[in-house]
């Protein structure tokens, strides 16, 4: 089986489908990752096909979060309204872009995976040339009656509310993603096109592999069979890897310290953003590993209990940590998780909450901070439960060990096998 594996989004949206490439690749089958061009190293230097999309996500989503690079009025982040409606603009030719660089490619495969970033031009992508499709969904999105949608308050307040949730959300999406389709159709005029297909994609009927710890957000009963929560799928990229000398002395030279670090969530003031950070961390007297990550962050002077880097492989990092703070994205969620150790999460938008949340019901977090809430006091005090509630610390270690013993690349490979099979049990003969 030849499968394309569409990974467009951020680090934790890519690493996951390189781990279910390797899967695949590891029975037999064929699979290419097509990602942003940016991610070239990541994919290919942990073992998986490369194909570039033509797309640079990173620059959308700074355009989108941080707004003008000279507003320095804060350091609290999230949506800037003004970046976000000139990304917007842009997105259409980065979705064109990335239409154009695949679409003679999609013949080639037996089947199409995608990220829910990547929705509308695998949507486009897999009615155009009749390709069978497969959703990788880094956090519950699609309806039930059991849970509120992720981007909506977390309250218990009966299956009503719950479902109302989910068609408020595909109620107000449908106008873009339709139109974002739509403008692929007319730019690129493919022979037939199903619109009922592009339905039933937007309203998430389709195979899919929840890439989560049921440990975190059980399947609900009331999906369908088709969708199965597998697990988060890990690649383990320490084995390639070897520590710069100077980390390995600061780790030597004292306590484990805690990580610090916002992965893809870029600062609108990333100098304030880093002094509250360091106060923080002198405030609750422990050391830390920060990592500037695409948050940029700025150091104003060097401090000996601080170290910097740019990039570190957390599933070498975070088990030498005493506790790690971040943004909790899906795939930084688990991996401090698997590392069994606590997490102070400081969540800004889209999901990131929503895992928050489940990691600090779960017993392994302290309660989460927003970024927009967050000051040198909150930060400190939270550092200083991290790293010496009990309670906290015991949860951590219990639950990483039970998360260690998932597969999730194996099992969404599983999913991605069983949807081939009974389209090619379907087919005509």
């Amino acid at each position: 089986m030849k499968v394309l594996l569409f990974a467009h989004g951020s680090t934790g949206d890519v690493l996951p489908i390189v781990a279910i490439a390797k899967a695949l690749a590891a029975r037999g089958h064929s699979p290419l990752v097509a990602a942003p061009d940016h991610f070239a190293n990541l994919v290919e230097g942990n073992g998986a096909s490369f194909l570039p999309t033509g797309a640079d996500f990173r620059a959308a989503a700074e355009q989108t979060l941080r707004g003008k690079a000279d507003d320095n009025r804060s350091h609290h982040d999230g949506v800037s309204w003004g970046g976000a409606w000139s990304a917007l603009r842009a997105r259409r030719s980065m979705f064109h872009t990335m239409a154009a660089n695949l679409l003679s490619h999609v013949s080639d495969f037996d089947l199409l995976t995608f990220t829910f970033p990547g929705r509308a031009v695998a949507a486009f992508l897999a009615t155009a040339a009749n390709l069978p499709a497969v959703l990788t969904l880094s956090a519950p999105g699609i309806a039930t009656g059991e849970q509120p949608h992720v981007f909506f308050p977390q309250r218990r307040w009966g299956a009503l509310y719950n479902r109302m949730t989910y068609s408020l959300s595909e109620g107000a999406t449908w106008p873009v993603f339709s139109s974002d389709v739509r403008s692929l159709v007319n730019e690129f005029r493919p022979s037939s096109f199903d619109w009922s297909r592009i339905h039933a994609i937007h309203h998430n009927r389709l195979p899919t592999a929840g890439l989560w710890s049921p440990l975190l957000s059980p399947r609900p009963n009331d999906w369908s069979e088709d969708v199965r929560v597998v697990g988060h799928p890990f690649v383990n990229q320490s084995e390639a890897w070897t520590p710069p000398d100077d980390l390995v002395r600061f780790l030597d030279a004292g306590a484990p310290p805690v990580y610090v670090g916002f992965g893809s969530i870029p600062a609108r003031n990333p100098r304030r953003l880093a002094e509250l950070v360091l106060e923080a961390i002198s405030r609750a007297g422990v050391r830390a590993v920060l990592l500037k990550g695409w948050g940029g962050l700025e150091l104003p002077s060097h401090d000996e209990n601080v170290y910097v880097g740019e990039s570190l492989p957390h599933d070498w990092l975070f088990p030498r940590m005493a506790a790690v703070v971040h943004h909790c994205g899906c795939g930084t969620a688990h991996a401090g998780l698997r590392a069994g150790v606590p997490t102070v999460p400081t969540p800004v938008l889209m999901d990131q909450p929503f895992w928050a949340e489940r990691l600090h019901r779960a017993g392994v977090a302290t309660k989460p901070i927003p970024r927009k809430a967050l000051t040198e006091t909150r930060l400190a005090d939270a550092l200083r439960q991290a790293v010496t509630d009990e309670e906290l610390i015991r949860n951590a270690r219990e639950l990483g060990a039970r998360l260690r013993a998932e597969d999730g690349a194996s099992s969404a490979a599983d999913v991605i096998e069983a949807a081939y099979e009974r389209t090619a049990v379907a087919a005509p003969v």
